[in-house]
């Protein structure tokens, strides 16, 4: 694999976690995707009142990853899909695409993300590295102080 990547982003009405996970869970079944866990963390908006959560739900695949982010209060869910697989990503957008314009709008065709030319291998670069990971120890010190 070279690192490039394919990319799916869309809007669904659906907003609740639970209908998420089974939702678009089979269908990345269904185009092939492995997936090797899931994880949600609800958050709680300020101003809001407790029934309207926010919610990042993940699914970790073998073939890279899906997130959906939803905001229950303008009955809307983001999820992406992002793959290192054309094939799969591809399938996955053929079965969504019956409900495009009802339960699914794609707003990011699947599209290429590619490395870029160029880019040099860590062992030619590990002074800069170094000093990258100094400054983000430096960084999180900081935070941590707060």
């Amino acid at each position: 694999m070279d690192g490039t990547m394919w990319y799916l982003g869309l809007y669904t009405p659906i907003t609740d976690p639970a209908e998420l996970e089974k939702d678009f869970g089979a269908f990345l079944v269904g185009a092939g995707f492995q997936i090797v866990s899931g994880l949600l963390k609800p958050f709680q908006p300020q101003g809001y009142s407790s029934y309207k959560k926010l919610s990042v739900d993940a699914f970790l695949l073998s073939e890279s990853h899906s997130s959906m982010h939803t905001f229950p209060e303008e009955d809307r869910t983001y999820v992406d899909l992002l793959s290192c697989v054309k094939a799969q990503l591809e399938r996955f957008h053929e079965l969504i695409r019956p409900w495009e314009g009802t339960v699914v709008f794609v707003v990011e065709q699947p599209s290429i993300i590619m490395p870029p030319k160029g880019m040099k291998k860590v062992g030619a670069i590990s002074r800069e590295l170094r000093a990258f990971r100094s400054a983000a120890l430096r960084a999180q010190k900081m935070k941590d102080r707060q």
